[in-house]
């Protein structure tokens, strides 16, 4: 059965326009994301190609101009979306390729429309190079499950390179000219249309699938995180007691527990205001990030207390890794115009340590620091240098 060109025109127009939809939704939804607008974009430029494609008997050769145009500019919206979604560089560096090669595809696409064969020598080699190039950026850097996602949405790009490779090839061995007559006369377009059209279904659930998977890949991480710090919130602990436990079972590692609390937090909330206390808390975090090793755990369980787990301690001082974390903490600092000199309460307590059920651990690290914190009178200290 012969394929019906003008229908599938239309059915692949209406998918664009549907497609456009769909993807401007997303974009409203997550406008702080970097990638959906031009996605939308890409869909909307891309229909309106395709509609004014169509229009051959009232616009002529222009038709088939506003056609392949518009098909390459989405293409290369497509792309700037997916660099800008997965944070590939600045645009400002690529400004000038980006816009030259935009003025290049609406200068052959005007000037090749009256010619098959050097219109389809350099649109399809164009299209395909945008759709693996598409492709590329997708999975550059991708493992896990974000590679399962990640791989559906370069396969759907992938998959419609090939046609526009083979008609290139055909208009390359003179194949074209002889029986295309208009915008669509070679059997080629018909496929070619007919691959389109549930690629533009398949590309826009992709699109769509890697927009919810970054949503809830954020939710979680903000499930187990601290806004404020960074650092793993008590959730995040929890989770992470857990892990070490069935660890510990199966492996029989040991590890040690720091408790700190700061000491005189609550004075500088109430002298200086939250403002600063916070500044004080993320002053306070990256203080403890810095002495800890790649495979250790820092938490904030909560005001002004974080814990800080230790793992591979066999024959190490708990002292010395006890004093390094002061240091840390405690050596003044300059945040914001204000000079810091934090003086902290440290517990610690070892697993296994002959008595403690792993489920008190927390507690009998909190017993060790308060009795660290009746020793240690001196409070933390806070105060402006804008005029030192």
């Amino acid at each position: 059965m012969e394929l019906d060109l003008l229908t599938l025109e239309i059915v692949l127009a209406m998918a664009a326009v549907l497609s456009f939809m769909l993807l401007l939704l997303l974009w409203c939804i997550r406008p702080q994301e970097k990638g959906p607008c031009f996605w939308a974009l890409s869909a909307g430029v891309g229909a309106a190609g395709l509609l004014l494609g169509n229009a051959e008997r009232l616009l002529g050769s222009y038709a088939i101009f506003f056609n392949n145009a518009g098909i390459l500019t989405a293409l290369l919206l497509l792309l700037e979306g997916l660099l800008r979604f997965r944070d590939f560089g600045r645009f400002e560096s690529r400004r000038v390729y980006m816009l030259s090669l935009l003025a290049v595809i609406v200068a052959v696409s005007f000037l090749n429309r009256d010619y098959p064969t050097s219109r389809y020598l350099i649109h399809d080699f164009l299209a395909a190079g945008l759709l693996l190039s598409s492709a590329f950026v997708i999975l550059y850097r991708t493992k896990g499950r974000e590679m399962l996602i990640h791989g559906f949405s370069a396969f759907t790009s992938v998959l419609l390179a090939p046609v526009f490779a083979f008609r290139w090839f055909l208009a390359f061995s003179g194949q074209i000219e002889e029986v295309l007559l208009g915008a669509s006369g070679h059997p080629i377009v018909g496929v070619l249309y007919l691959a389109a059209i549930p690629w533009m279904v398949a590309c826009t659930f992709g699109l769509g699938l890697m927009l919810v998977f970054r949503m809830h890949r954020q939710l979680v991480f903000q499930a187990v995180k601290d806004n404020l710090t960074g650092l793993d919130n008590r959730r995040g602990f929890e989770e992470l007691l857990q892990n070490l436990e069935k660890e510990h079972q199966r492996t029989g590692e040991q590890f040690l527990l720091f408790m700190i609390d700061i000491n005189g937090f609550k004075e500088i909330n109430d002298r200086y205001g939250h403002g600063v206390g916070d500044n004080v808390l993320i002053a306070a975090a990256e203080a403890i990030k810095k002495p800890i090793r790649q495979g250790d755990f820092a938490v904030r369980l909560g005001g002004d207390e974080f814990v800080v787990i230790m793992k591979g301690v066999e024959g190490v001082s708990q002292k010395a890794l006890r004093e390094r974390l002061r240091q840390s903490l405690e050596k003044p600092r300059i945040v914001k115009d204000l000079e810091i000199r934090l003086r902290v309460s440290i517990g610690e307590v070892f697993f296994p340590d002959g008595g403690t059920p792993f489920e008190k651990l927390l507690s009998a690290a909190d017993r060790s620091m308060y009795r660290e914190k009746e020793s240690r009178r001196d409070l933390s200290q806070v105060r402006t240098t804008r005029n030192a």
